[in-house]
């Protein structure tokens, strides 16, 4: 039933992505939705809003990203719990965990737009987030994640306005970054992420990490780990 369900939230996405791109009329110019992977040090688990989605969690997606400079507390198990819920598996590795988080299925392609926009989009794409921790600590994280780059003219009466979006580095908290007319605001990778609405019925932290003596070793872990 809950794969039918997302299934179902795909499609009706797609649509509405449609809708939503009519009111481009009179645009040109090109547009590629794809899937892109990252190598990501020191991951904070951020959500990001999907093409055309909405407020609502279900119009998010999963969004690692690096803290520049690196954060100086890094993200244990906890955030991402709260964050992004359960991985989809779990496997132990010799100097922890790695999580993997992934999806099939992703709507992905190409726009088109020629006066009227052309979308020719397939439910053929994956992402996925492979995060590594060593002990509770989030190390890296090999990530591949929907972003886009696009170039064309929007026209609004009387002169032509060039765009120009450009796909996410490892270091900015949203894809398909905005680079003409203008730049978006703060693109930094936030060290402390955004929780969803959703996450109220997750896993909270209740633990932050702390560096200090455990087990005869001095590393980041848990308070209640400590020597």
């Amino acid at each position: 039933m809950g794969a039918l369900f997302r299934r179902t939230a795909m499609i009706v996405r797609a649509l509405l992505a449609v809708a939503l791109a009519m009111l481009c009329t009179g645009c040109v110019g090109l547009m590629v939705d794809m899937p892109l992977t990252k190598d990501i040090r020191n991951p904070v688990p951020h959500n990001a809003t999907k093409l055309f989605g909405g407020p609502n969690d279900l119009d998010r997606d999963r969004w690692a990203c690096q803290a520049e400079p690196d954060p100086s507390v890094p993200q244990a198990k906890n955030r991402f719990l709260a964050s992004w819920g359960p991985p989809k598996e779990k496997v132990v590795t010799a100097k922890g965990e790695t999580w993997i988080y992934a999806e099939k299925g992703r709507w992905c392609g190409l726009w088109i737009f020629l006066i009227v926009p052309l979308p020719i989009l397939l439910p053929v794409c994956e992402t996925f987030d492979h995060v590594e921790f060593e002990n509770e600590v989030a190390v890296r994280s090999t990530s591949r994640r929907m972003d886009g780059a696009g170039i064309g003219l929007g026209f609004l009466p009387p002169f032509p306005i060039p765009f120009l979006i450009r796909p996410a580095r490892a270091t900015e908290n949203r894809p398909r970054v905005l680079v003409s007319p203008e730049k978006q605001p703060d693109l930094s990778c936030a060290a402390t992420p955004t929780l969803p609405a959703a996450s109220a019925e997750l896993p909270q932290p209740t633990e932050d990490l702390v560096n200090c003596v455990a087990g005869g070793e001095r590393r980041w872990t848990y308070r209640s780990n400590c020597d």
